[in-house]
């Protein structure tokens, strides 16, 4: 997979010779940053899923809706009428090979 790298950096400028409550300020974003990141990140892949659900329910019902119904037999025996009563039954008949052939 791809994989990507963030890197947040302070300037020494921004500490040097801040205070405690400075320097906590400054602090607080980068340790918040992993649990904001996780967070959206997890509920991106939970909106991407259900959407991915729902299209494949409704591609399920689209296969189910373009099902033929099964025949019906009729209430006197089979469905089809046999070969032999329509017309000539086709029965190839054998090949011969050439005397040159073979």
């Amino acid at each position: 997979p791809n994989v990507g790298f963030l890197t947040l950096t302070l300037l020494d400028e921004a500490a040097r010779g801040a205070s405690d409550e400075r320097l906590a300020s400054l602090a607080r974003p980068v340790m918040t940053w992993r649990n904001f990141f996780s967070f959206h990140l997890k509920h991106a892949k939970s909106y991407l899923h259900s959407r991915l659900r729902r299209r494949i329910d409704y591609w399920s019902g689209q296969l189910a809706r373009s099902k033929r119904p099964p025949k019906k037999s009729k209430a006197g025996g089979e469905d089809r009428t046999p070969r032999s009563t329509i017309g000539m039954e086709f029965s190839p008949q054998p090949r011969m090979l050439s005397p040159g052939l073979g």
